[in-house]
C-alpha cells in the first residue's frame, strides 16, 4: 500500500512539475543548419582559408530567442589555414546554449564535412599562378628575381597574391597610360596629396611614424600596408609618403592631418 501511495506522489509531482508556467509547450522545428551555407575558398592552392558568405537560415515566426538565437550564430572551420584543393575540413556551428534551449529550433547536427575546392593554382619557389585572373602566365627571368606580367615588372620578393598582382598590374597601366605633363607644369602645379580617413570608432590621438623596409626583409610593399594600416586603424585623416635617403626609398612615413610639415 506505501509503495503504491509513493508511486502516485511521483506522477502527480511529475504532472505539476512539467505544467507549472503552464501546459502549452510547444514542439520544435527540426531543421539542418548547414542546408543551405554557402561558404568560399580563397587564396591560392595550399595556403587558402574558407569564408563563410551566407547561413541560409530564415525564421518567420515571432519567438524572440529563436531570433536571437540565429543573429549570434556562428560558423567555425577546422582546419583553416594553408587549405589545399580537395582537402577536406570540418564546418561547425556554435550556439548560445540557453538560447537554443528557449529557442523553437532542434538542429539536426552541429558539425559537417566539406572539401576544399576552387582555390587559385598552387605556387611554388618556381612558379607564378595568375592566368586566372589575366588569362595569361608570367614570363619569369633572372632566376625569380622578378616576375613580368602583360609587361610590368613585378619583384619576386613581394610575394603578391593574385588580387595584389592584378591590382598592381591595373595601377602601373593606367600611370602608363597617361598623358605626360611638361616639366614646367609639374614646378606649377605640383601633384595633390591624397589623404585617407581612419576607420576607427575609438577616437585616437596617434603620432605619425616610419615604417622603413630594412625592418621588413627590405620588402618595400610589407612596409606601405603597415604604414597604411597604422593610419587606418585611427579615426585620424591620414597619408602615405615616401622617404627618401642619398636619392633612395627607403620606406613610408604615415603622417597625419596636422604633422603635414613632418618631412
Amino acid at each position: 500500500m506505501k509503495w503504491n501511495n509513493l508511486i502516485f506522489l511521483l506522477g502527480i509531482s511529475a504532472l505539476i512539475s512539467g505544467c507549472t508556467g503552464g501546459c502549452t509547450a510547444q514542439s520544435k522545428t527540426t531543421i539542418d543548419p548547414f542546408e543551405n551555407v554557402i561558404v568560399e575558398f580563397v587564396g591560392m592552392d595550399g595556403t587558402g582559408e574558407a569564408r563563410l558568405k551566407s547561413d541560409g537560415i530564415s525564421y518567420a515566426g515571432g519567438d524572440e530567442a529563436t531570433q536571437k538565437l540565429l543573429d549570434d550564430i556562428v560558423y567555425k572551420f577546422s582546419p583553416n589555414k594553408n587549405l589545399e584543393n580537395g582537402q577536406t575540413i570540418k564546418m561547425k556551428v556554435v550556439v548560445n546554449d540557453d538560447l537554443y534551449r528557449l529557442s523553437m529550433l532542434e538542429f539536426s547536427s552541429f558539425e559537417e564535412e566539406i572539401t576544399v575546392s576552387g582555390l587559385s593554382g598552387r605556387v611554388t619557389s618556381n612558379e607564378f599562378r595568375v592566368k586566372d585572373i589575366l588569362n595569361q602566365e608570367p614570363e619569369i627571368k633572372d632566376f625569380e628575381e622578378y616576375i613580368i606580367v602583360d609587361g610590368i615588372e613585378i619583384p619576386s620578393a613581394w610575394n603578391l597574391t593574385d588580387e595584389e598582382i592584378q591590382g598592381f598590374v591595373e595601377r602601373e597601366k593606367k600611370a602608363q597610360s597617361a598623358p605626360s605633363v611638361p616639366l614646367e607644369e609639374v614646378v606649377e602645379a605640383p601633384k595633390q596629396e591624397e589623404w585617407y580617413q581612419g576607420k576607427s570608432e575609438t577616437v585616437t590621438n596617434r603620432k605619425s611614424a616610419d615604417f622603413l623596409s630594412r625592418d621588413y626583409a627590405w620588402n618595400a610593399l610589407t612596409a606601405y600596408k603597415d604604414a597604411y594600416k597604422y593610419g587606418e586603424e585611427s579615426s585620424q585623416e591620414f597619408t602615405i609618403r615616401p622617404l627618401i635617403e642619398d636619392g633612395k626609398q627607403t620606406g613610408y612615413r604615415c603622417i597625419f592631418r596636422g604633422d603635414e610639415d613632418e618631412s
